[in-house]
């Protein structure tokens, strides 16, 4: 895992892991500030995961060929989330999610 970034911004509050980050710079910069805004409006809203992580699913729409990922979570009660891996999927791992109401909205 690497170094760890926090942000915090009002009442927003959550870190994201190194490795998060490093996948996320390979990325196109459109690519990767939407992914950014998409943790960013979720992070607050995404379900406890009990001592566990969590997987949800999401997609950048507004580039010609959508890019479908995967966000690795940890949120405990009363505790801020901790974004722990970002995955480049298909279409059809991100349906999977979809079926399951794992989706970031």
């Amino acid at each position: 895992m690497g170094a760890k970034l926090k942000y915090t911004e009002g009442e927003i509050m959550y870190e994201i892991d190194g490795d998060f980050l490093d996948t996320l710079d390979d990325l196109h910069p459109l690519i990767a500030v939407e992914i950014s805004n998409q943790i960013d409006w979720n992070a607050m809203t995404l379900p406890e995961t009990k001592f566990w992580s969590t997987t949800y699913a999401g997609v950048v729409k507004n580039i010609k060929t959508p890019v479908y990922f995967l966000v690795k979570y940890q949120k405990e009660e009363d505790s801020i989330t901790y974004f722990l891996d970002l995955e480049i999927v298909d279409s059809d791992t991100y349906l999977d999610y979809y079926l399951l109401n794992k989706i970031l909205l």
